[in-house]
């Protein structure tokens, strides 16, 4: 799917998780309520494998769409800013983070073995 069209049917998808939520006035423990349904409910969410959303995800589509003069483009996901660039870690980084976890794993190793009195 190109990539323009996918965005725009994931921004459908987001408008029809919150719809109901922006269409009708709603005292805080009612909307309150209605997200947490719409996070126990499973979705095909496009352009993904997971088949739910978290409350503070809806959460963040409705302050999207509010912040964005309610228009649909609001809830277009953000283009990624790496877009074409290499996601690579260099041999260098790769080495510094292996020192690392085993340097962590040693010394929670040291920490679990110390005995407290």
């Amino acid at each position: 799917m190109e990539d323009e069209a996918l965005r725009t049917e994931v921004a459908l998808f987001r408008f029809g998780v919150i719809s109901e939520l922006v269409a009708s006035r709603l005292e805080p423990g009612e909307l309150t309520e209605l997200i947490y349904q719409k996070s126990e409910q499973h979705w095909h969410i496009p352009g993904s494998h997971r088949t739910r959303v978290s409350a503070a995800t809806v959460r963040r589509w409705l302050r999207l769409y509010e912040r964005g003069g309610r228009e649909l483009s609001a809830l277009m996901p953000a283009r990624r800013c790496d877009r074409g660039c290499s996601r690579t870690v260099d041999d260098e980084t790769r080495g510094a983070l292996i020192r690392f976890a085993q340097r962590t794993t040693r010394l929670a190793g040291l920490a679990a073995g110390a005995s407290t009195c």
